[in-house]
């Protein structure tokens, strides 16, 4: 039947599944025949018979599975290393994190590998990928090669293997015994890097250079300064990697020397190293600066070593603004990261906005507001008469791309007409709803300030949320909530009665968050809590019915929304839900879901006065919800409040007990010693064998049965799972 067998069988699930099934019975039979099948597949036909599924059980997945657990036995891993290869540079599971690439690529880590096959022959193996003239096997194994620094910094993970495997019991994972075999896990593939960058394939030796300075700042610490300046001599890197070299140089400097990591001697060769490095054309400074992560120096002095030479930058393009025109592409593109900043040090120099339409045009030229934004901010901070200028050129802009404008709008602040200009491309349907939550904690100036809005500005914004044509809309209803959660919380600076004391602006809250009440979320909670104290009965009303007839998410929020309303609101809470209890279309979801929270901190005595009014339906709806007997800190039997009433009561309808025992520990999750926690469970249900209500007593016989029996069944996998 295996003789039989072609390369389009792969794509068949049953016949693969038969096959392996063979290979685990008899690997020294069959192995070279599955590695055979699969290799002469060309990839392009692997590929396309193996398209992903997205979940469930396919042929790749049982390959990949196989060989995952196939390349624990040593005198197997190197038949399972070409298939892994094989089905990784045909992978058609991209989206998958046990995918033949992640597979293939673990292998090859120091610890963690899966595999006992030592390190060094792991490396020699690793080695022959990289030195290839196959351009797909050198990508796929330079990723490799960076994967190992990322595992050594303890940034990776496997799945446990089963006990068993090709009926036996698989070697430990090779680790490291001795230093020796620890400094190897180092030097080894900080020996390959260095290999790989004097390369003459200028694809692998640029690849090695970048992982070299992706890990720098934790190589340097580690003793491999000296390779690491070979690696990246100044002659030999390559312009792009200038920017995240010299950060990440600065990084290492700023953080490692303040506690005293590193010996004062490598820090002056570090030093002496970093300066060899900085370029002196105007064009590669500007790359080298501007392209460096503007959050690494967000905290740095203006007097900087970044900050002095953006500002040197600035002044050299005034002088020369020939430079601009030159460098506007760049500073345009995603790889100037600091644009911004930069733009604020030139905006702040040009005092007389010699350079505004050139910076205008580059928006239409180049499709990029980040350097605009940074000038404009700069120039209006010290030069505020120029906003005349901009407001004349942003007139025009907002016809051509509203967006755009946007962005350069809310850079410009008060000076600009943002709030007005927004409000009014938003009602014109030229911006999305979405675009008012640049005002959701005030109206930002261009000194980085925000001025907190006037309770007219809040109003229009309000109104424009409440009545929106697109109010239905998921995304319109999330900007609604957000921006009057941003209102209320307490670092806004505004009082909850100055919003909500105002009856229009009232209402327009209402409006909004009843028409998100099926979405719920933890910003539409916090919101509608604050409102409580000015509309109780809509607060009441809007989150019962949330719990009830929105979705999990949103019912949960609302139930912790009611919470807090008790026990001053509990009779209201009780009366909103009533309907709910007797409805057919709701009932349901009390014996579906659990309103622990809400239930637990009802009084007793609104629970009695409640049933007197629904009563079975009503002890049936909380009787899933009831919070446990439990002991108290003297190891008294306490029976909650809620639980007392609605068990003395009704207890002895079979329904109520029932949905009370299965309630208790639905949707409780368990780890650590679960056997033990199940025997506590037992003990503590012991404790009122002997209470004076039956139902009670009924209950902990229930418990005590049903707790032993998991207890024992959790002890007997444990047994089981540790043969």
């Amino acid at each position: 039947w295996v003789s039989q067998m072609t390369q389009q069988d792969l794509a068949d699930d049953g016949k693969v599944r038969r096959l392996i099934q063979l290979v685990e019975l008899q690997p020294d039979l069959y192995l070279p025949r599955l590695k055979r099948l699969a290799l002469e597949t060309p990839r392009e036909e692997l590929k396309a018979m193996h398209v992903a599924t997205g979940f469930g059980r396919s042929p790749r997945r049982e390959l990949v599975w196989f060989c995952e657990r196939a390349m624990a036995l040593p005198e197997y891993f190197s038949d399972i290393e070409e298939m892994l290869l094989h089905l990784a540079l045909a992978e058609s599971e991209p989206g998958l994190g046990n995918n033949a690439t992640h597979i293939w690529q673990q292998i090859f880590r120091p610890v963690l590998s899966g595999t006992a096959v030592p390190f060094g022959d792991r490396v020699r193996i690793l080695r022959k990928r990289l030195f290839t003239d196959d351009a797909k096997t050198l990508r796929l194994a330079m990723g490799t090669l960076g994967s190992i620094f990322a595992s050594l910094w303890g940034l990776g993970s496997r799945m446990a293997g089963p006990v068993v495997i090709m009926g036996r019991i698989p070697p430990a994972d090779w680790q490291p015994r001795s230093k020796e075999e620890r400094d190897d896990c180092w030097q080894l593939p900080v020996g390959l890097l260095s290999e790989c960058s004097i390369s003459s394939n200028k694809h692998l030796s640029h690849a090695a250079q970048l992982i070299a300075v992706e890990n720098i700042r934790n190589l340097i610490p580690r003793g491999f300064f000296g390779e690491l300046k070979t690696i990246l001599a100044p002659e030999r890197i390559p312009g792009v990697l200038l920017p995240q070299l010299l950060g990440n140089i600065g990084f290492l400097l700023k953080h490692n020397v303040a506690g005293g990591n590193l010996p004062s001697k490598l820090v002056e060769e570090i030093k002496t190293w970093q300066a060899s490095l900085k370029p002196k054309d105007v064009s590669t400074r500007i790359i080298a600066a501007v392209g460096q992560q503007m959050l690494d120096h967000r905290k740095e002095p203006g007097d900087s070593p970044w900050n002095t030479e953006l500002a040197a930058l600035a002044h050299e393009i005034l002088v020369d603004v020939g430079l601009l025109q030159k460098n506007l592409k760049w500073l345009c593109s995603d790889e100037a990261r600091s644009a911004t900043a930069f733009g604020i040090a030139l905006g702040k120099l040009d005092k007389d906005a010699q350079l505004i339409k050139t910076v205008m045009d580059a928006i239409d030229e180049y499709h990029s507001t980040t350097f605009a934004v940074g000038y404009l901010s700069g120039l209006l901070s010290v030069s505020p008469a120029h906003a005349s200028t901009l407001n004349t050129l942003l007139d025009s802009l907002v016809e051509r791309s509203p967006r755009d404008a946007f962005q350069l709008i809310t850079a410009g602040g008060d000076l600009v007409h943002a709030f007005e200009r927004v409000t009014k491309l938003v009602r014109d349907g030229r911006l999305g709803i979405e675009y008012l939550l640049t005002f959701d904690v005030g109206l930002r100036g261009t000194d980085g300030r925000c001025r907190q809005l006037t309770s007219e500005e809040t109003l229009a914004v309000l109104e424009l949320l409440a009545n929106h044509r697109g109010v239905a809309d998921e995304r319109s209803l999330d900007a609604g909530v957000n921006f009057l959660w941003a209102q209320t919380m307490p670092t806004s600076g505004r009082r909850p009665e100055e919003l909500f004391g105002n009856p229009t602006a009232k209402e327009l809250a209402k409006k909004i968050l009843s028409a998100s009440a099926k979405l719920g979320g933890y910003y539409w909670r916090e919101a509608i809590v604050t409102m409580l104290p000015f509309d109780p009965r809509f607060v009441i009303k809007t989150c019962t019915c949330s719990m009830l007839t929105g979705n999990v998410v949103a019912a949960k929020e609302a139930e912790a929304a009611l919470a807090v309303a008790l026990p001053e609101h509990a009779a209201a809470v009780l009366k909103a839900l009533s309907p709910y209890v007797r409805s057919k279309k709701t009932k349901w979801k009390f014996r579906m879901l659990k309103y622990g929270d809400l239930v637990r901190a009802l009084p007793g005595l609104d629970v009695n006065n409640w049933l007197d009014k629904v009563g079975i339906d009503g002890a049936v709806a909380l009787a899933r919800s009831l919070p446990a007997p439990y002991l108290d800190e003297k190891q008294a039997p306490i029976v909650p409040e809620p639980t007392l009433t609605v068990l003395r009561r009704f207890g002895d309808n079979k329904e109520v007990f029932q949905e009370f025992c299965i309630g208790l520990h639905s949707f409780q999750t368990y780890s650590g010693d679960i056997a033990a926690q199940h025997t506590r469970e037992a003990e503590i249900a012991r404790a009122f064998l002997d209470h004076k209500l039956d139902v009670i007593r009924r209950w902990a016989q229930h418990e005590i049965r049903s707790s032993e029996r998991e207890a024992a069944r959790e002890r007997q996998e444990q047994e089981e799972f540790g043969i």
